[in-house]
């Protein structure tokens, strides 16, 4: 197995991590799992909830793992939730004719919630719900980094959508 990059014949030379994700540099990522070790980015793709036992294998490091397309939305959607892993929902909530909320997945308590007018008390603030997978100065910064795939790296196409967006 000989690990490729994105672009085939150019090199970059010392560069910072960021660049090494949005141009796709997959030795840069190679070189990173060797240093770390494999058994540590299988705990953290446990965290995640993407493998429940990954093998040590290198390529895996680069994706090349078989994972369902629920469990990588959900990885995502920790980065994007500052860390913290929620369980998913298909529906978060279903509301009659006249937009009453009748059922809901989030099952939390908010007792303000609900007041007729705001007495300019603080808003209410609900429970974190979830587990925490990783720090969310982490999380920020790999959505930081992840960002940049979106707009000067591979997935640039995807800039016409005009939205926030991070992958990889």
């Amino acid at each position: 197995w000989r690990p490729k990059n994105y672009k085939e014949g150019q090199f970059y030379g010392p560069i910072p991590m960021r660049i090494g994700l949005e141009k796709s540099i997959n030795l840069i990522t190679i070189r990173i799992a060797q240093s770390i070790g494999m058994e540590r980015i299988a705990e953290i793709a446990r965290k995640f909830g993407v493998y429940d036992d990954m093998p040590p294998y290198l390529s895996y490091s680069l994706g090349a793992g078989e994972t369902t397309v629920l469990k990588m939305t959900n990885a995502y959607a920790t980065l994007a939730n500052n860390g913290r892993k929620h369980q998913a929902s298909l529906i978060d909530y279903v509301q009659d004719r006249r937009g009453k909320v009748i059922w809901k997945a989030d099952k939390r308590r908010c007792d303000d919630c609900n007041m007729a007018k705001w007495d300019g008390q603080p808003m209410p603030r609900l429970e974190p719900r979830g587990t925490i997978a990783i720090d969310p100065g982490t999380a920020f910064q790999t959505v930081h980094m992840l960002t940049g795939v979106v707009i000067r790296g591979t997935a640039t196409n995807l800039r016409d959508l005009d939205i926030p967006l991070f992958g990889k």
